[in-house]
């Protein structure tokens, strides 16, 4: 609920940073739509979480439309890191020319990961295909969407790379379920919660709903759409729901204490600090995970 809530905040301050940029540059030239991926798009955002945006638009951003639209994202992507939400690392926001395209441009770029699957394009592009509208035209937004989900259930080439690349990590569980710990950049050892835990989950959940053309983003939508089509069986949606929610409310605890301590924020949990319930339940949720990504496997990794 907090994540919903913290999701929210940022969508309502993006707003209130487009308001000000078409008061600032006049009415925009053209319809378009600004929208947000991964962790805000889901609506499962932490603390940690950075700017992650683009713009769909109806014309080329050719000339002044282009120009318009350029000026714009640098007042909005700007505003937000002024309003704390960190610009993006990976230069995944509107202020790069290559995610301010127009509903054509954007199609044949989701096309293009569709028909021509590159493994390692397809690894960077993944948190595209988590993507929610945040303001503008919903109109524009559902083209797109409509497009991209008419593609995806028949691409068994794009399916396999995209499980490829959801089954490149595992949870961090050796043979006789004892916690396989790692170094951060800051030579601390522990479990990335992140990366080798809810992460595992997203991609999991993405690769069968786009399979299966289900519009939901957020994980836990996914989830249960999932269970109706009965792609999932209701014992492992509850499953992957509970491990879910034990992985959040554990990165929850770890960013609230570094912020606390004005400390880094991190995903990384030392479980010696752990009671033995806690510790039993997050071997459970990763066991669950290791278990599903053995049935993607079975499912879309076969010879194509």
């Amino acid at each position: 609920e907090v994540s919903r809530i913290l999701s929210g905040i940022y969508d309502a301050l993006a707003q209130s940073w487009i308001r000000l940029a078409e008061q600032e540059l006049g009415p925009a030239p053209c319809i378009y739509t600004w929208v947000c991926f991964g962790s805000q798009a889901r609506q499962d955002m932490l603390p940690g979480a950075d700017q992650d945006n683009a713009l769909l638009l109806e014309k080329e951003p050719v000339d002044e439309v282009g120009e318009y639209f350029r000026q714009f994202a640098s007042i909005v992507c700007e505003g937000l890191a002024n309003s704390g939400q960190t610009l993006c690392p990976g230069n995944v926001m509107a202020t790069n020319p290559q995610l301010r395209l127009s509903l054509k441009g954007w199609s044949q770029r989701f096309a293009g990961m569709l028909n021509t699957p590159d493994p390692q394009a397809l690894l960077d592009s993944c948190i595209y295909f988590d993507c929610r509208l945040v303001a503008g035209s919903q109109g524009l937004f559902n083209a797109l969407q409509q497009d991209i989900l008419a593609r995806t259930p028949n691409q068994a080439l794009f399916l396999y790379h995209l499980a490829k690349n959801a089954l490149s990590h595992q949870p961090p569980l050796g043979f006789f379920k004892h916690f396989l710990l790692e170094h951060d950049g800051q030579h601390r050892r522990g479990l990335d919660l992140k990366k080798r835990g809810s992460s595992l989950i997203n991609d999991l959940m993405r690769v069968h709903a786009l399979a299966h053309g289900i519009t939901a983003v957020s994980t836990r939508e996914r989830l249960e759409m999932l269970k109706q089509q009965k792609v999932l069986s209701a014992s492992q949606a509850q499953d992957l729901l509970a491990a879910y929610e034990i992985l959040a409310e554990l990165r929850w605890q770890i960013q609230g204490e570094a912020l606390t301590q004005h400390a880094t924020v991190s995903n990384l949990l030392d479980p010696a600090g752990l009671d033995l319930m806690r510790r039993h339940q997050l071997k459970d949720s990763f066991a669950v995970i290791g278990q599903e990504q053995k049935v993607l496997q079975l499912r879309y990794c076969r010879e194509v």
